[in-house]
């Protein structure tokens, strides 16, 4: 799939923009304004919605506790290092990795 189009550039119509832009704020604030979460006061929610906001944390601080930190300080050091392999490896001038037959 990469031969077939592998250093054509695309453009963009400025419309396409817009709306790529727009159309996922418009959804966004369309979904805050009528969630009955937000909306509604703390004394209303079920209990499940309640435990929903209070166990994110616990969701969430999995990877930066201190056993699982050093696997995500290996992960972020080896991507970055990939990275700079990458770029080190390609020339912007040269064109693609593969050579066009």
């Amino acid at each position: 799939v990469a031969s077939l189009a592998s250093n054509e550039s695309f453009y963009f119509s400025m419309t396409s923009v817009i709306y790529a832009f727009l159309l996922p704020m418009i959804i966004t604030s369309l979904l805050f304004l009528f969630d009955p979460v937000l909306s509604a006061p703390v004394t209303n929610l079920p209990n499940s919605s309640i435990n929903m906001f209070s166990s994110t944390s616990y969701y969430t601080s999995w990877i930066f506790n201190i056993p699982s930190m050093f696997f995500t300080f290996f992960i972020i050091c080896y991507l970055l290092l990939t990275l700079v392999v990458v770029i080190k490896i390609i020339n912007l001038f040269k064109g693609p990795l593969r050579l066009m037959n």
